[in-house]
């Protein structure tokens, strides 16, 4: 299984304005968009940090969001 946003398929060249495109193509305005993106954003990071903060391997689990976060938080540079 793969998945392109627009042309792209490796996560690390996704940007914002990449899912804010495949958004308004799919239907909704682009200020829609960028609203969803930035609540999916919040959510998986609070959803990482969350995580981290309960795990018996908190050091390792920490680790992973922390690196996660700052992949996600690329998403905000519009």
């Amino acid at each position: 299984m793969g998945l392109y946003v627009g042309e792209k398929k490796r996560l690390e060249a996704v940007e914002r304005a990449d899912f804010v495109e495949l958004g308004h193509s799919m239907g909704l305005s682009r200020r829609a968009a960028e609203t969803r993106i930035d609540m999916l954003r919040d959510r998986v990071v609070a959803a990482f940090e969350a995580q981290a903060a309960d795990s018996a391997d908190s050091e390792i689990a920490r680790a992973i969001a922390c690196q996660s976060k700052k992949r996600i938080e690329k998403l905000a540079v519009a």
